[in-house]
């Protein structure tokens, strides 16, 4: 059987998403999330939109590691 944790893991996509979302990825704030990225702000870029694109959830992903598996 699956265990809960494993399962959040699996959906997770890389996507273009809002800000709002990948704070609920990282189970945090958006006030706390704008905090943990501010460092790399220039290394992610401006938001197309809403959204960040695909190349830059990469590097947020690169630079504050995968949702959900912080820790292991």
């Amino acid at each position: 059987m699956k265990s809960v944790m494993t399962y959040e893991k699996s959906k997770f996509e890389v996507k273009a998403y809002t800000m709002k979302e990948l704070a609920s990825f990282y189970q945090i704030s958006v006030k706390s999330f704008r905090t943990w990225i501010n460092p790399f702000k220039n290394e992610i870029g401006k938001k197309q939109g809403r959204y960040y694109n695909v190349n830059q959830v990469r590097v947020i992903i690169a630079k504050l590691g995968m949702p959900g598996i912080a820790g292991e």
